[in-house]
C-alpha cells in the first residue's frame, strides 16, 4: 500500500507590529498604574477604563480571526486523515471482535479441561470436595502461550498443598475429638462437651498444647457449673420429695415423637411444685427431656 505523503507543509508565519504596539501599551497603561479613584475623576476614571476594554477586545479579536484562519488547512487534514483511519477501523474491529471470540473459547476449553484434570485427580487421592473447590484455577494458564508443563507443575502444588492441609486438619479434628472424650469421662460430665462447639479450633494457628489447654478449662468450668447446680439440688430437694421408678411402661406414640420407645424411663415424684420446677431444670441442663 502507498504510505501517505506530505506533498506541501507549510508554516504559518506571521508578521505583526507587535513591539511597537507594545511598547505603546506599555507606555499608556504606565500612566494609569495605581489610579486612585475619587469622587472628582469618578467620570474620567471610567472613560479611561472603557478605552482599555475597548483596546482589549480589539486585540482578543484579532487573535481569534487569525487563528480561525491559519487552522483552516490544519482542519481539512485532520478530517481527512479521520475519514483514512475510519475506514480502517471498519475492518479491524470486526477482526478483533473475532480475535476475542476465538480466544475465549481457548480459554474457556482451558479450563474445562484443567478442572476435570483437578477432579480427577483429586477424585483419585482422596481429597475431599470441600478442599477441591478452594483450588483455583490461575488465569495465567489459560493463555494461549501458557506452557503445558509449568501449568501442570503448578496445578499440582496446588493441589498437594490442600492435601497438606485436609490432612493437618484431619490430625487436629481428631485430637480434638480424643480430648473432648477424655475430659467428658475425666470430669464426669452430664452436659457434655461436644466436637461442633470446638471447630473453630481445627482452622487456627494454635498449638497443640494450647488446644488442649482450652478444651479442659473449658470442661473444668462445665464441672463447676454442674457441682453447683447439683449441690443446689440437694439442698433443695428435702423431703416431702419420693421418686418411684418402679413404675410399669408402656411404649405408645406422642405429639413430638413418632413412638415413645422401651428406651424411656417412668419416674414419679411425690414433690412441691418448687422442688419439680428444680427437677426439670436439672434434667434440662445434662439434657434429659421430660415429657
Amino acid at each position: 500500500m502507498e504510505q501517505l505523503i506530505i506533498i506541501e507543509q507549510t508554516k504559518p508565519i506571521i508578521i505583526t507590529n507587535y513591539q511597537k504596539v507594545k511598547d505603546e501599551l506599555e507606555l499608556i497603561c504606565s500612566n494609569y498604574k495605581g489610579l486612585e479613584v475619587t469622587e472628582d475623576n469618578l467620570k474620567d476614571v471610567k472613560v479611561t477604563q472603557a478605552n482599555m476594554a475597548r483596546l482589549r477586545i480589539e486585540l482578543e479579536d484579532k487573535r481569534k480571526d487569525v487563528k480561525k484562519e491559519l487552522l483552516k488547512p490544519i482542519d481539512v487534514f485532520e478530517n481527512e486523515m479521520k475519514s483514512l483511519v475510519t475506514l480502517i477501523t471498519n475492518v479491524e474491529n470486526p477482526i478483533k471482535a473475532g480475535i476475542q471470540v476465538f480466544t475465549d473459547k481457548v480459554r474457556n476449553d482451558k479450563r474445562i479441561a484443567i478442572q476435570n484434570e483437578i477432579d480427577k485427580i483429586t477424585t483419585d487421592i482422596g481429597l475431599d470436595e470441600s478442599y477441591t473447590k478452594r483450588i483455583v484455577i490461575d488465569e495465567r494458564w489459560l493463555n494461549i502461550t501458557a506452557s503445558p508443563k509449568q501449568v501442570k507443575e503448578e496445578m499440582e502444588l496446588a493441589i498437594k498443598t490442600m492435601i497438606n492441609e485436609q490432612n493437618r486438619d484431619g490430625e487436629r479434628a481428631e485430637l480434638i475429638i480424643n480430648q473432648i472424650d477424655l475430659v467428658n469421662e475425666k470430669y464426669q460430665l452430664k452436659s457434655l462437651l461436644l466436637f461442633d462447639n470446638f471447630m473453630y479450633l481445627i482452622k487456627t494457628d494454635m498449638t497443640i498444647v494450647e488446644i488442649i489447654h482450652i478444651i479442659d478449662d473449658k470442661a473444668k468450668e462445665r464441672k463447676a457449673q454442674q457441682d453447683e447446680i447439683e449441690n443446689k439440688l440437694k439442698a433443695e430437694l428435702q423431703p416431702p420429695l419420693v421418686m418411684d421408678c418402679t413404675a410399669p411402661f408402656t411404649p405408645y406414640e406422642d405429639d413430638r415423637h413418632s413412638v415413645v420407645t422401651e428406651n424411656t424411663r417412668m419416674l414419679k415424684f411425690v414433690c412441691t411444685d418448687e422442688q419439680f420446677n428444680t427437677i426439670k431444670n436439672y434434667f434440662k441442663i445434662i439434657n434429659i427431656e421430660i415429657m
